[in-house]
């Protein structure tokens, strides 16, 4: 019941603040309600995204109109909280599954043609474009969440973030733990690592590693991209990549 409220709720902000989507996806899309308290007229959310910061966010920027969206869903006089989760790992949409992602014949030659490649002993790399494609990459991962080899998911705002702190840091242990330590990888909207150059090298690296069985899924929103890529290198492995294009 509480993943009903919660996509309700997504749904109800997202209708709010229509300009604000990705945002909401980020922050708010990725909440769970921790703790519904009917006798005391409490509700506490919990916050998965990665820095404390985001539950100061939250609260200034998205407390107002949750609130309301908990009136509308759940009922009045609620009392909401935030609070971070310590589970870092877990990045994913509940809303974002299979059963709620659009399949017309063309989109369902991408689908197979994605479960055929993650199941395939020969890696590579796959860059998507189209509508639908931070769902599907959550869907994807979703389904593979039983299985022996997951696929790990990561928007690439998540991306420059663990690597460049780890950089600023001097310790990579936990950008190499999500990275190379996770043998399948998503990353949405790669447009924003583009034109960072140490980002752009960090990613060709990463990227490298298919050659050892490792499977890429990369979301772009045009391809060939927009934005110039920087690194020759990075450059040349994405022109290499297989390129699915979803349908509207």
């Amino acid at each position: 019941m509480n993943e009903k409220y919660m996509r309700e709720i997504t749904s109800f902000v997202k209708k709010q603040l229509p300009k604000m989507e990705f945002a909401i996806d980020i922050f708010v899309g990725t909440m769970r309600i921790i703790s519904i308290n009917e006798d005391h007229k409490k509700i506490s959310f919990g916050v998965l995204y990665k820095k404390e910061e985001a539950v100061s966010l939250i609260q200034r920027r998205f407390a107002g109109v949750i609130k309301d969206a908990v009136e509308e869903t759940i009922g009045k006089g609620y009392e909401i909280s935030f609070h971070l989760m310590k589970n870092e790992t877990n990045r994913l949409n509940p809303q974002y599954t299979f059963e709620t992602f659009r399949i017309d014949n063309k989109n369902k030659e991408a689908v197979d043609r994605l479960r055929e490649f993650l199941k395939n002993q020969r890696g590579g790399i796959i860059i998507i474009t189209g509508y639908g494609k931070t769902h599907l990459l959550q869907a994807l991962s979703h389904e593979s969440q039983d299985k022996d080899s997951k696929l790990a998911f990561f928007i690439a705002e998540m991306y420059v973030q663990y690597l460049v702190e780890g950089k600023n840091r001097e310790d990579l242990s936990l950008y190499k733990k999500l990275f190379y330590g996770n043998f399948n990888i998503a990353i949405d909207d790669i447009d924003f690592i583009f034109q960072k150059e140490y980002s752009e090298h960090s990613l060709a690296e990463l990227l490298q590693t298919y050659k050892e069985g490792r499977h890429f899924l990369l979301s772009v929103d045009n391809w060939p991209p927009r934005t110039d890529i920087s690194n020759e290198k990075l450059r040349n492995i994405l022109n290499e990549a297989e390129v699915l294009s979803l349908c509207h």
